[in-house]
């Protein structure tokens, strides 16, 4: 088990929070109990974090400074 675990918190509207929990309930399949939102989030997090490109660190300071100079 994990022990090292830092909490993130975060809003969702009414609509995704419905979407979530169809998802949830349709996860119980595969996984053989109905998840929680966290451990939804944890899974849908990693994929993505694991099948997205990096973007190297001079590329984000360059999109930052694009965002505020609008």
């Amino acid at each position: 088990m994990e022990t090292d675990r830092m909490q993130v918190n975060f809003r969702i509207d009414k609509e995704m929070a419905d979407l979530l929990d169809q998802r949830r309930v349709a996860l119980m399949a595969e996984l053989g109990k109905i998840p929680t939102r966290s451990e939804v989030f944890r899974i849908a997090l990693k994929q993505y974090l694991e099948n997205t490109p990096t973007v190297p660190s001079q590329e984000v300071k360059r999109e930052r400074t694009r965002r505020t100079k609008k």
